[in-house]
């Protein structure tokens, strides 16, 4: 199977690249496996890994004082 990655120039005066289309919320020694198992990025070296933000929700109609 395949699936796109794009790879983002992050400036016009930076070299980093930033890999769209690729799980962040993965832990980053995965994300480092998964990017170096694509061919051109196998010596690549990630300078910050991907995170991810999650965020809970209690829908206020469902609260009742106490």
């Amino acid at each position: 199977t395949a699936h796109q990655v794009f790879l983002e120039p992050e400036g016009l005066d930076d070299h980093t690249v930033y890999p769209n289309g690729i799980s962040t919320s993965l832990p980053a020694d995965v994300q480092e496996r998964y990017v170096r198992s694509i061919r051109g990025l196998e010596e690549v070296a990630i300078l910050q890994p991907g995170y991810a933000i999650e965020y809970d929700f209690v829908d206020p109609r469902a609260l009742r004082p106490t």
